[in-house]
């Protein structure tokens, strides 16, 4: 029997009580990153034979839809012993924080042949923790599965973690997340929402196949016997795609559309609004410059941002092609930039937490830092990127104290 880890969203109980898929372990985790709920496997059985309550932990039925298409590698409900995380999903802080504490209590309580982490995000502020348990999974020849992200996407981009994309996720552009397998399937069949259907793949569910076929193998490797408790499904070769799939199914979308839409649309207004907090609406000069030698270099030996792309609309200019601000003149880091640039906003989110923006983070405290990022610390100095960040916090807490409403929708 394998043991699976699975990270990320809620479950139904719809599909256990269908199916009698073998529980093992189960946590749920807040956004502090504290352990609320912790089940064994009785207790867990027991939780599931319960009433449905709405919006059971996780708020979304991620994990039962990772083992519903799990199940299609199975031939004996003997053959996987699930333990799985719940974490909260809508806060990329919360989850990253959360994911931490996740990989924690998979190597040092579940000791899994195989995790399966449901989502990828840009936070990268937990990345060298996580990365120390990722070592020690791997240590324990545990493999993790994760999908690919718009880089830099943390766990995909960890040693010993396998990212996953769909070739609609390459095709739409994104062939720079370099991913560790690229599944060519078109359609994945899935249990959601109390039925099985069948829906367009996204790097998610790509992710699940990864790991079906992983398990498949696994169990074809084994001795042969007569599995008692064979897994039976329904006709999934019967599914059809529905006429006007649902928005989770668009491959465009990540299997989080609103979490993400909402992360971006804080950090927009986040930008718009941090102007009222300086009585020039700008930040000072020294961190603009920081800014500019991230995203565009020096013109000499830093090069500009392997993130940064030409304007389509405006010719010689430049945009961040990573934080998804889109091509307009308001967001054009170099080239035919208006009056009041975006490298002026005091609150500026970077996808790679650069040095000069509100999000940095210094390259001591990553896992892996990045030579150009180490070449802009040692160019500016420790000393006046330390007083820029502590100017950047001070301007950061005035612009929560204005705006913590942003945080609630």
């Amino acid at each position: 029997m394998m043991k699976v880890g699975l990270i990320g969203g809620g479950i139904d109980k719809t599909l256990f009580r269908q199916h009698p898929v073998r529980l093992g372990e189960f946590t749920y985790i807040d956004e502090k990153g504290t352990q609320k709920i912790a089940l064994q496997a009785a207790q867990f059985n027991t939780w599931i034979q319960e009433s449905i309550e709405p919006n059971d932990q996780g708020g979304t039925n991620d994990s039962t839809n990772v083992i519903s298409i799990l199940l299609q590698s199975m031939t004996s409900y003997h053959d996987v012993e699930f333990n799985i995380a719940l974490l909260p999903m809508f806060m990329t802080g919360a989850s990253m924080n959360a994911l931490t504490t996740a990989l924690q209590w998979m190597a040092e309580v579940v000791k899994p042949d195989f995790v399966h982490v449901g989502f990828s995000s840009q936070e990268g502020k937990y990345q060298k923790a996580q990365n120390e348990w990722v070592q020690e999974l791997n240590r324990q020849g545990c493999k993790i599965i994760c999908p690919a992200g718009v880089p830099p996407a943390f766990p995909a981009l960890l040693d010993h973690v396998v990212s996953v994309a769909d070739r609609g996720f390459i095709e739409a552009g994104f062939a720079f997340s370099n991913p560790g397998v690229v599944v060519e399937d078109k359609t994945v069949s899935l249990y959601i929402s109390g039925a099985w259907v069948k829906q367009r793949i996204s790097n998610e569910t790509a992710s699940a196949l990864v790991l079906g076929k992983m398990i498949r193998e696994r169990i074809a490797g084994s001795l042969p016997g007569n599995p008692g408790n064979p897994v039976i499904l329904p006709g999934l070769d019967r599914l059809t795609l529905p006429t006007t799939d649902l928005p989770s199914s668009d491959p465009k979308f990540p299997r989080y559309p609103k979490h993400t839409f909402w992360q971006k649309a804080r950090w927009y207004f986040k930008s718009m609004l941090s102007r009222v907090i300086i009585p020039t609406g700008k930040v000072p000069a020294s961190i603009k410059a920081t800014r500019k030698a991230s995203c565009n270099g020096d013109g000499n030996t830093l090069k500009p941002c392997p993130f940064r792309v030409e304007s389509r609309k405006y010719p010689r200019s430049f945009v961040c092609g990573a934080c998804g601000c889109g091509d307009r003149r308001d967001v054009l880091v170099d080239g035919d930039v208006p009056k009041f640039e975006k490298l002026d906003y005091p609150f500026i989110h970077c996808p790679a937490s650069m040095p000069g923006f509100s999000n940095y983070l210094p390259s001591k405290e990553e896992w892996n830092p990045g030579e150009r990022k180490i070449a802009i610390e040692v160019k500016f100095g420790e000393n006046a990127l330390d007083q820029e960040q502590h100017l950047q916090k001070k301007l950061s807490e005035r612009l929560q104290k204005r705006l913590g409403w942003l945080e609630k929708i």
